[in-house]
């Protein structure tokens, strides 16, 4: 079953915050924001993070659940900011309100079964769009603003460490085991942030890149919970990615498009 009302309610609700957005600023004109239109996006972020966590705690009955959906509504506006035709933002807003229904979907559907493996796969895959937006919009950030590289290198690492612990809880009881390993995950990534700095590439390219690395790192973890890790599956993601790193890196512009 991929549709409930109830959860298709929460979504419109969702597209309907960051509409509010699209309307202040292309039918208002921020007129009366001014030069807080800054403060006041990271205000509405921090809104939608707020109204992502208290859906996704209330179909989940867990807190533990709600990371994934407030990383995801966070970036998303943080995204937007970078995005300046209006046409490309309202498709972003109508996209993001998808993955936004079917993340909740799936916390829905594990409410009912804890073992539903088509529900797990489903918020397998708003990982990693979460995980994109994230990468994306805060290198992107990183770009266009001030922003001290320890401090960029210090939220990915936190962010994607929590992210990923936030999905592995699904597989692996074990705390412990799981934050250790969300942890050198996230180590992982900060140091392709690190590296990232120094790439000729736009936030986008980098985004996609770096989500291809994480997604080996992420398979990696999953299948060794799942005990399905073995040498083929490494060696055939790591060929597998590098070809499409490859053709990305081919078709991209090697100057920051920003």
């Amino acid at each position: 079953m991929f549709f409930s009302f109830r959860v298709l309610f929460y979504a419109i609700i969702f597209f309907l915050i960051e509409e509010f957005l699209i309307l202040m600023e292309f039918r208002l004109k921020w007129e009366f924001y001014g030069e807080n239109r800054g403060a006041f996006i990271l205000l509405f972020s921090l809104v939608l993070s707020l109204f992502a966590f208290l859906v996704v705690r209330k179909i989940s009955g867990k807190t533990a659940a709600t990371p994934m959906a407030v990383i995801f509504s966070f970036s998303s506006i943080v995204l937007y900011y970078l995005i300046d035709n209006l046409a490309e933002k309202q498709i972003f807003f109508i996209l993001s309100s998808l993955i936004f229904y079917f993340h909740v979907l799936g916390h829905y559907r594990l409410s009912k079964y804890e073992k539903d493996a088509t529900a797990r796969g489903v918020i397998a895959a708003t990982l990693m769009a979460s995980v994109f937006i994230f990468l994306t919009s805060f290198y992107g950030l990183y770009l266009n603003f001030t922003v001290p590289q320890w401090l960029f290198m210090l939220a990915v690492f936190a962010i994607v460490s929590l992210a990923s612990f936030s999905y592995f809880r699904l597989i692996i009881e074990n705390k412990k085991t799981n934050w250790l390993y969300s942890l050198c995950i996230g180590t992982a990534m900060a140091q392709i942030a690190w590296a990232a700095v120094f790439w000729p590439f736009g936030y986008l390219t980098t985004g996609v890149v770096a989500l291809m690395l994480y997604y080996v790192f992420w398979d990696m973890t999953q299948s060794n919970f799942l005990n399905l890790l073995s040498k083929k599956r490494i060696v055939a993601n790591v060929a597998l990615f590098s070809v499409l790193i490859a053709l990305v890196l081919a078709s991209s512009r090697w100057l920051p498009a920003i």
